[in-house]
């Protein structure tokens, strides 16, 4: 009877070690592409034996050239925090997309301070959805398409839809078509 050597046996619990590090690797990666804020960096670790497996973007994005040397103490010592600034191309684009307008200076300041201190972008929609501005807008497509002022049930389902990923654009087409009597669909 043959008995495993034992560089065999570590050979075959080392494959076993490194098959369930890969299969932790791609759901990792999968949780953090599906789950990462633009312009951030989100780190996660694992406890394994005799090491802490550590994943973040940027270690994918220098992982990816290999003939970079990169240090991660450096990395660590030099990296700059997130700046308010950061977001504010992702801000604007809630702004345009809920108010039809562009954000301000102090709406850009004031939500990138949120979402530099951890705040994510989709509360920060649903705070401008929820905004007294949203209100008074679709109050003006409902008195311009129906002759009529926005009843608190229509403001809870229109707020919600904005806050979900409606665009005012979308809002006002859906009540244009919706076939409610008015200015707005013929009537």
């Amino acid at each position: 009877m043959d008995f495993p050597r034992n560089d065999d046996r570590s050979r075959k619990l080392g494959g076993l070690a490194l098959t369930k590090w890969l299969l932790w690797s791609v759901a990792t990666l999968g949780f953090i592409a599906s789950s990462a804020t633009p312009g951030r960096t989100q780190t996660l670790c694992q406890q394994e034996e005799g090491f802490v497996l550590c994943l973040d973007r940027d270690w994918l994005r220098y992982y990816n050239q290999p003939y970079s040397e990169f240090d991660w103490q450096t990395y660590i010592r030099n990296r700059t925090p997130d700046q308010p600034s950061d977001y504010y191309d992702d801000i604007d684009r809630v702004y345009r997309e809920v108010l039809g307008r562009a954000a301000e200076a102090a709406d850009l300041q004031r939500w990138g301070d949120a979402l530099v201190a951890g705040t994510p972008l989709p509360q920060v929609r649903r705070a401008v959805a929820e905004s007294e501005e949203t209100q008074q807008r679709l109050n003006e497509i409902y008195r311009d398409l129906l002759d009529r002022d926005l009843d608190d049930r229509s403001w809870e389902l229109w707020r919600n839809r904005l806050a979900e990923g409606a665009t005012l654009r979308d809002v006002y087409r859906e009540i244009l078509t919706s076939g409610e009597p008015g200015r707005g669909n013929g009537e």
